[in-house]
């Protein structure tokens, strides 16, 4: 039996469903109360930061492999940036529109609150533009 890789584009199906139990494992880690919770369960829910990792990493390989060799110019791999930027960004937005009404001290710190704008928030922004503002 010959082992023949899959052709670019083709489907897969049984890497995406992964992704969904990468999302529900975050969601337990979120969700789930592990007090009293047998200490196999309770290590295992406590590592659901985990699953953000994984669905990022099998989402960027499942695009590759969707992509490979669609994009032979640069041009290309620029619309498809934008593309995907069309696409994930008003989501993004709403998202961020729900959430603000949640927010406490959203205004106390201003630079952070631009950074979430930007989608640059997670790169590790120095300390003093995450304080709040000192008042005299």
């Amino acid at each position: 039996m010959e082992l023949k890789p899959s052709p670019a584009g083709s489907n897969l199906t049984q890497l995406t469903s992964l992704r969904f139990f990468a999302a529900v494992y975050v969601l337990a880690f979120h969700s789930v109360d592990i007090n009293g919770a047998p200490r196999l369960i309770a290590n295992f829910v406590k590592n659901g930061y985990l699953g953000v990792s994984f669905f990022f990493l099998l989402s960027g390989f499942i695009l590759t492999h969707s992509y490979v060799g669609r994009m032979p110019h640069w041009d290309d791999v620029g619309r498809f940036a934008v593309a995907r930027f069309a696409r994930i960004y008003p989501v993004y937005l709403l998202a961020l529109a729900v959430a603000l009404p949640l927010a406490r001290g959203l205004f106390d710190y201003p630079l952070a609150s631009l950074a979430t704008l930007g989608l640059i928030q997670a790169w590790g922004a120095p300390a003093s533009l995450s304080q709040p503002p000192r008042r005299p």
